[in-house]
């Protein structure tokens, strides 16, 4: 029997049309990619795909299921949303829900504020990482995500922010010497991994030495700070203010700044919501004085 991630790995291999981009959406890797198609095709006893040098094509019987699968998705959106969303649209409550690396710097402050201008508001909020909460924000299951990074799946977006990767070091470095250097890593996304190895594969071609993989990436900076080797960082919030710290912003090979958005991303059903729309244009209009960033000295 499919299952709703199916139907969702299916229309965005669909609509990329090629396994390498719909596995990096997907935050999965091609193979993990390749083998479920493979499961697919043999639980169903047909061929959906084949393989060109353009990509993939879907065969008719491929093409008939991406079509019941876009049906079957936006029923279940539709279901949810009377479920859940409609609800809303008659009371005074914000369904919200964020990256924690990304909220717990600006939310509580901004939640505040809006709730000093509007008493009557309620506020439902949880906490995932980007990738589960552009998914929940697409099939309704909430109004209002924030993200870092591209959202993977198709729904209303507006940048809240950018933010300029950097190396943060203790000690002064040379670019070159990079790879022999101890690296402190932390538990980060697969999308802050592919961000970040993307860079190093452009620049290097050689691993980098991997020293330490610690818990977050404010253990990464108490241990820069000590000396004990460098990180890559991409949230400037964790270091900035930090005295005798190494600032080096990453560059591309055209000498650019390598920069990664956050999003404030909705579903457009909850625009209904007089609560939800009145937020939005209170966010807009915060992190437009707030939240802007500055270009890496």
């Amino acid at each position: 029997m499919l299952k709703y991630l199916d139907y969702e790995m299916l229309i965005e291999l669909y609509n990329s049309n090629s396994i390498t981009t719909a596995a990096q959406r997907l935050y999965i890797t091609q193979p993990a990619l390749t083998k479920w198609i493979h499961r697919l095709e043999n639980d169903l006893g047909v061929i959906l795909v084949n393989r060109n040098t353009k990509g993939v094509e879907f065969t008719p019987e491929g093409e008939h299921l991406v079509h019941f699968a876009s049906l079957a998705m936006e029923n279940y959106r539709t279901e949810l949303l009377q479920l859940q969303g409609l609800k809303e649209q008659h009371d005074n409550t914000v369904s919200l829900m964020g990256a924690g690396s990304l909220v717990t710097h600006f939310l509580p402050k901004m939640l505040g504020i809006f709730k000093d201008q509007n008493k009557d508001v309620q506020y439902r909020l949880r906490f995932s990482g980007s990738n589960t909460v552009a998914k929940e924000v697409y099939d309704g299951s909430t109004s209002l995500g924030f993200i870092r990074g591209e959202p993977w799946t198709k729904c209303e977006k507006a940048v809240i922010r950018t933010e300029y990767a950097a190396i943060v070091s203790r000690d002064p470095i040379k670019m070159e010497m990079l790879p022999y250097l101890p690296r402190i890593d932390a538990a980060l996304s697969d999308s802050a991994k592919m961000f970040i190895n993307n860079w190093w594969r452009d620049n290097y071609a050689i691993s980098p030495t991997i020293a330490m993989i610690v818990p977050n990436i404010a253990t990464c900076v108490q241990m820069v700070q000590e000396g004990l080797g460098y990180s890559i960082i991409i949230s400037s919030d964790v270091y900035e203010g930090i005295e005798g710290l190494n600032i080096y912003p990453l560059l591309d090979k055209k000498k650019k700044y390598v920069k990664r958005n956050d999003y404030m991303i909705w579903n457009k059903d909850y625009e209904k919501n007089s609560a939800t729309l009145s937020f939005m244009e209170f966010a807009f209009d915060y992190f437009k004085s707030t939240q802007e960033k500055k270009l890496p000295e």
